[in-house]
């Protein structure tokens, strides 16, 4: 009954401090890609709240169809997924526990989220929607958050979520687990079928699951412009202010000081060392993973040719994800640092 009475006077607070879609900023990307780094990073900036990870939970998924990872093709009708994710912009989805706010105590909480109007929102589960998001949503900006497969699957398996009894959960199958609770649509049949067919290990269902969250973004929909800036997590790391300048310069913002000084803090998701030399920040995955871990996750990425931006290299090929942003958002030409081995 109190957590009931609870929870109606929190939501009573957020239909009241309803937030404007048209100044939401989003933050798009996989798990352990450095999300939760950057929606802290961001989350300072003033008048904002912040929300996290609103697909994880049971009503977005059972509710409005959105699955784990739902595959959305641009110009499709979708209805019931369009009308939960304007709730959620205007910060009025219910049942969602991952607000982040300023104050420690329960009714400054409330107080913020009744005042605050201006929402910034983290998904890790949008990346195959994400096109049709940029059409159906007028938001002040979205950051596509990458990093290198071979990082991010090295994370995975020292973050303990993918373990082999919990992929059994999204399918008896390889291929369905590396699709992790969704469908392959018609249109990724050419360049993923063959691929889901021959997967036999835990990491490689990683690896394809990190491959179809950045193929469809990346090179499924490169018709026109990109709708996005791109934040590599390797530039974060290597370049820091200037990269975390440039971003939320993109987003129309400016960089505060509470920024600059979490710039070099590891986020609240970080279940390891961070290290403070970026070099050996980026190597992490190198010592975890064996030989021919790197060589599976790397034989699928190029496969399905998202080896022009990555290889064994510790940084992407910047020129070319260079392309795959929004005009106004990318970096100087021919900053590739591929050189690093």
């Amino acid at each position: 009954m109190v957590q009931s009475i609870k929870q109606g006077i929190f939501e009573a607070a957020g239909y009241w401090g309803r937030c404007s879609t048209e100044e939401s900023l989003v933050i798009a990307g996989v798990p352990r890609a450095g999300t939760t780094w950057l929606l802290e990073l961001l989350r300072t900036l003033p008048g904002r709240k912040a929300l996290n990870e609103p697909l994880l939970y049971r009503r977005a998924r059972h509710e409005y169809g959105f699955g784990w990872h739902k595959y959305i093709a641009p110009d499709e009708d979708a209805p019931r997924q369009r009308r939960y994710l304007k709730r959620v912009l205007r910060g009025q989805a219910r049942d969602i526990p991952a607000w982040f706010f300023e104050a420690d105590s329960q009714p400054g909480k409330v107080l913020e989220h009744a005042t605050r109007k201006k929402l910034i929102v983290k998904f890790c589960r949008l990346n195959r929607a994400l096109r049709w998001f940029a059409r159906q949503f007028d938001v002040q900006g979205i950051v596509l958050m990458v990093r290198h497969p071979c990082a991010v699957v090295a994370s995975m398996l020292q973050q303990g979520a993918w373990k082999e009894s919990r992929l059994r959960g999204h399918g008896p199958t390889r291929a369905e687990q590396a699709l992790h609770g969704g469908a392959l649509p018609d249109a990724l049949r050419d360049p993923f079928g063959p691929v889901l067919e021959r997967i036999t290990t835990q990491v490689e269902v990683l690896a394809v699951h990190w491959c179809i969250d950045h193929y469809v973004p990346l090179l499924h929909h490169a018709e026109g412009d990109y709708p996005w800036a791109l934040a590599p997590y390797e530039r974060l790391v290597t370049r820091g202010e200037e990269e975390l300048r440039r971003i939320v310069g993109a987003l129309g913002a400016d960089l505060t000081t509470e920024m600059q000084d979490q710039l070099r803090e590891p986020s609240s998701s970080v279940v390891d060392r961070m290290y403070r030399r970026p070099e050996r920040q980026l190597k992490k995955w190198r010592r975890r993973l064996s030989e021919r871990q790197v060589g599976d996750i790397l034989s699928i990425v190029d496969e399905v040719g998202l080896s022009r931006f990555y290889t064994d290299a510790l940084e992407p090929d910047y020129d070319r994800l260079n392309d795959c942003q929004r005009k106004s958002s990318r970096w100087g030409s021919k900053t590739s640092t591929q050189t690093a081995r």
